[in-house]
C-alpha cells in the first residue's frame, strides 16, 4: 500500500498494487471517548487464474478477504495499543 493523500486529522488514501490493484481509504471519526475507524477498500484482482476462477472461489476469497482485514484490525489495535470494540468486514459480491 502506498499513501497518496494525507488529511490530518480525518482521513488517509493508499493505492495497492499487486495480486489486488485499487484504493483503499482510512476514515477517522470521533465518537465519544474513542475513534472510529472505517476502511473501504476497493481493488480488482490482476493474475488471470483469479479472474477466470472468480466464480467457483467466490466463498474462499470472501472468507479470506474477511481474516486479514481481521487481523489487520487487530494488529493495528495492538499497534496502538487500544481495544477493537468491533470488526464487521463484507467483500462485494461481483
Amino acid at each position: 500500500m502506498r499513501v497518496t493523500r494525507v488529511e490530518r486529522p480525518s482521513s488517509l488514501e493508499g493505492v495497492a498494487e499487486g495480486d489486488l490493484s485499487g484504493t483503499g481509504r482510512w476514515q477517522l471519526t470521533p465518537e465519544a471517548e474513542t475513534t472510529r475507524v472505517r476502511y473501504d477498500w476497493t481493488v480488482v484482482t490482476t493474475k488471470p487464474w483469479m479472474n477466470v476462477l472468480a466464480p467457483l472461489l467466490q466463498p474462499a476469497f470472501r472468507w479470506n478477504h474477511n481474516q486479514v482485514m481481521a487481523e489487520g484490525g487487530r494488529g493495528l489495535a495492538r499497534h496502538l495499543g487500544v481495544h477493537l470494540l468491533s470488526h464487521r468486514g463484507s467483500a462485494a459480491a461481483g
